[in-house]
């Protein structure tokens, strides 16, 4: 059995303002996922929970403005008149990222809110910059995070 190695990060030219990210260790023996991350059944509906909401951090759902906020409830409703192969699968509405990428405020919001025993955090575009964050248990994805600035997973690209 091939393992593969691990990617290198990118180097960033001087100057450049994108922040450094958060590195995870590697996954010890001890440390599992607490429940599987990865939809069970493509083609049921996709669910959206509120549940695991984070209340009080940086990216809030309680700091979203009013239009935004209209926005993420129409995307969420058109989420789950879809299955969970149509979201998950397609790039352009979501993705999934490993928790070492995460900015370095993100990863340490994650261990205070005990959730960083995960191996990926997942995201869903609302928006060309929108972002909301979150866990895919089986059919169901647990928003945690309101991202409208890309501050959670900065992008290496210009203007995104």
């Amino acid at each position: 059995m091939s393992r593969k190695s691990p990617k290198k990060q990118q180097a960033v030219p001087a100057g450049s303002s994108v922040p450094k990210m958060h590195r995870a260790a590697a996954p010890s023996a001890e440390k599992r996922p607490r429940l599987a991350l990865t939809p069970g059944d493509p083609g049921t509906k996709l669910m959206v929970s509120l549940s695991k909401v984070d209340l009080n951090g940086s990216w809030c759902l309680t700091r979203i403005t009013p239009e935004d906020h209209k926005t993420l409830l129409r995307s969420i409703s058109a989420f789950e008149s879809m299955t969970v192969n149509e979201v998950i699968h397609s790039h352009q509405r979501s993705q999934d990222y490993p928790l070492g990428d995460l900015a370095k405020p993100a990863w340490e919001r994650l261990v205070e809110l005990g959730l960083d025993d995960r191996d990926v955090i997942h995201r869903l575009r609302i928006t060309g910059e929108r972002r909301l964050f979150g866990f895919v248990e089986n059919n169901r994805f647990y928003a945690l995070w309101w991202d409208p600035r890309h501050e959670v997973v900065p992008s290496r690209k210009k203007h995104t």
